[in-house]
């Protein structure tokens, strides 16, 4: 398709001619929504016109510049439809941010977040869904062949720099990080910029956004000088480099998890596994960017990630997720970015996946096979005897060799645990107890054999004490 053929297939849609109708539907993204038809017909759109316009003049960087004013848009706009397409947009174009628009978009976020009302919780869901999408584009770019990478060779600019509107590209950055009065509670109507924070889940955003614009106010000063500084570093001392925008935004994400909406929760457990499979907490480089920024938010009762995960387990809608974290913080459980604590980090994780373990004995899935495989290892390299019949057990879970039945298999589970960590058995029996008057109330939203596993381990931990048989090992 060749660009006068684009315009007039645009130009016949627009007018109504088009005999199929609109080119897709009018719909928002919500969180009892979350994806949408039209979203992926756009998607596809964008790119066809991409491409035209591309092949008319190569020389023009048409997704930056596109990726630009549709984050400014997405961002700015009263019109919460318009604002959740132009989100759309920006994530189609998958393009890299630099550290002023990731400031831009947390921001935003803390200014929405913990709200009621479709309309803006709708827009949180954009928001997040849009952090998603740039931890993928910052991985890339993060990626071994990052000098090489085509995405880090423009200046990319912060959305406050662009001049949508002649002469105003001053007073913009001078109000760049004031509350935005496009979303309020109800779209259209401005609320104070001086509102105090809704929850600690604001607080934390909040602390997190502003340690990172501090941290960019050398390199804000300077863009007026150097217009590279704002672009994608592979300098990883620089803000703009990939790897500490993905820490920033981890911590964004962490915070998210003391939020009380079950979207809002479940959405940064999705951040997260991105976050974690591409931030790995086994490096020492990233774990030293994690604390930095931890040390900067003084967030002094944060004890550990675990601890922020559990009551993923109290609904149907993110046990799931919560699994998947947990199966994933398996080998690291004791670094204090997980449990500060660094003692019971790894028994409470191992007892946190057990329950999901009882419930496929019979049929280990694949899942199950690799948490068992983690368990194992973590046990083996912390070489210690008591934990080597841990990892026995486990072993034999994986390749579905264990001859006697489930409740044997739990209670000798629960066995190893207790003599590896006895100190900590009476904190780990509470938990149980907890999460089983947890589910027992919550009886709507989690299984019934879920309830029954949580008691079978509950129990097993509750007499350790009994004596333990060979054949209970085998």
């Amino acid at each position: 398709m060749c660009l006068w053929e684009c315009c007039a297939f645009l130009q016949k849609s627009t007018c109504g001619a088009r005999p199929f109708g609109p080119l897709w539907c009018h719909e928002d993204i919500t969180p009892k929504n979350q994806h949408s038809k039209s979203t992926e017909q756009l998607t596809n759109f964008l790119r066809h016109v991409v491409s035209v316009f591309k092949e008319s003049k190569s020389d023009v960087r048409l997704e930056q510049q596109l990726s630009d004013v549709a984050l400014q848009t997405a961002l700015c706009s009263s019109s919460r439809h318009y604002a959740g397409r132009s989100f759309q947009v920006f994530r189609a174009l998958r393009q890299p941010l630099s550290a002023l628009a990731v400031s831009d978009l947390l921001s935003r976020l803390v200014e929405v977040v913990g709200e009621h009302g479709e309309e803006v919780q709708g827009y949180v869901m954009e928001l997040l869904l849009t952090l998603e999408s740039v931890v993928d584009n910052l991985a890339e770019a993060s990626s071994p062949d990052l000098p090489n990478n085509g995405k880090l060779l423009f200046n990319r600019k912060s959305t406050s720099q662009l001049d949508l509107v002649p002469g105003s590209g001053t007073a913009s950055e001078r109000i760049r990080h004031q509350r935005s009065y496009s979303v309020p509670k109800r779209f259209g109507e401005a609320e104070r910029s001086s509102e105090v924070p809704r929850s600690a889940t604001l607080d934390r955003i909040h602390a997190c956004t502003h340690q990172h614009q501090g941290n960019l106010s050398k390199l804000r000063s300077q863009s007026s000088t150097s217009s590279r500084d704002n672009m994608v570093s592979t300098n990883p001392a620089n803000a703009n480099h990939p790897r500490n925008l993905l820490a920033t935004i981890f911590w964004a994400a962490v915070s998210l998890l003391e939020s009380d909406f079950e979207f809002e929760y479940q959405m940064s457990l999705r951040l997260l596994g991105k976050l974690l499979a591409h931030v790995s907490l086994d490096k020492q480089e990233n774990r030293e960017k994690l604390e930095k920024i931890q040390c900067q938010l003084r967030w002094s009762g944060f004890s550990g990630l675990q601890q922020l995960l559990l009551k993923g387990f109290t609904s149907a809608g993110t046990t799931e997720l919560t699994l998947q974290l947990f199966s994933q913080l398996t080998p690291v459980s004791r670094l204090p970015v997980v449990d500060t604590s660094q003692v019971i980090g790894f028994p409470l994780n191992v007892l946190c996946l057990l329950p999901h373990l009882v419930q496929h004995f019979d049929s280990p899935t694949q899942f199950c096979k690799d948490v068992a495989e983690r368990i194992a290892q973590v046990c083996i390299e912390e070489k210690n005897a008591k934990l080597s019949n841990l990892a026995h057990v486990m072993t034999l879970y994986k390749t579905h060799s264990y001859t006697r039945d489930c409740f044997s298999w739990v209670n000798v589970v629960c066995r190893y645990l207790h003599e590896a960590f006895s100190e900590n058995t009476l904190s780990m029996v509470t938990y149980m107890a907890e999460v089983s008057d947890t589910t027992a109330r919550q009886h709507t939203s989690v299984s019934e054999t879920q309830k029954r596993e949580t008691t079978m381990i509950s129990t097993s931990l509750s007499t350790v004490s009994a004596p333990l048989t060979v054949q209970d090992t085998l």
